[in-house]
């Protein structure tokens, strides 16, 4: 039985850190970042949406924080109905 509450909270510690981390990477390294997030876009340009500046600091942080709670909530519901469906 997983605690939906606790479950969450991992959850978006994870998916925060990961998230604080790529934003990190496009800022420093913005080539290297956008060759890989190319490669994972099989066959698709994405030449055509690539941004001319560097993502605001007050665009990364609504960024994070909405990111943080739309995770926590798919982990608090995905644990509950987890839970539910196991018994």
């Amino acid at each position: 039985m997983l605690k939906p509450r606790a479950f969450a909270h991992a959850v978006s510690i994870a998916l925060g850190a990961g998230f604080t981390l790529c934003g990190l990477l496009a800022f420093v390294m913005p080539d290297v970042f956008f060759t890989v997030a190319a490669s994972w876009f099989h066959m698709i340009n994405l030449e055509l949406i690539r941004s001319t500046e560097p993502m605001s600091v007050g665009t990364f942080i609504i960024g994070v924080v909405t990111f943080i709670f739309s995770a926590w909530i798919s982990a608090y519901t995905s644990a509950y109905f987890y839970n539910k469906l196991a018994k």
